[in-house]
């Protein structure tokens, strides 16, 4: 049985598997910053693995739910074999952003977002 909360009873007992997922974890984005809607996407070896899209109004700081709600994390749930002996990185990016612009977000203006990233394991 696969452990999904990242943590298990001292008293039992537990096991790395091979084929056990990875979380990741795109933590403490400032959204209020990003303008409208948008994605991000985990890179390994500089190539997309896997994407997030996160839905928001054009100006999230006149919404008031989203300032209550102004830091986010988003989940990435991965296979090892993605991740394992690669360069990983996050990028964001802005759909709908003018060409001269361009879509990128950069990661200094949405908060500085830290990656945490945790190995699932199962009971033994």
């Amino acid at each position: 049985m696969e452990n999904l909360s990242g943590s298990t009873d001292a008293v039992g007992t537990f096991a790395f598997r091979s084929a056990n997922p990875v979380s990741v974890r795109v933590k403490g984005i400032d959204r209020l910053n990003i303008p409208g809607s948008f994605v991000v996407t985990l890179l390994s070896d500089g190539e997309p693995v896997a994407q997030r899209y996160f839905f928001q109004p054009k100006t999230p700081r006149k919404c008031p739910t989203c300032v209550k709600n102004g830091i986010i994390n988003l989940d990435f749930r991965m296979p090892q074999e993605q991740l394992v002996d690669r360069a990983l990185s996050v990028r964001i990016d802005v759909p709908g952003h003018s060409e001269e612009i361009g879509t990128a977000f950069p990661l200094v203006q949405a908060g500085n977002p830290t990656v945490n990233a945790r190995l699932l394991v199962e009971d033994a």
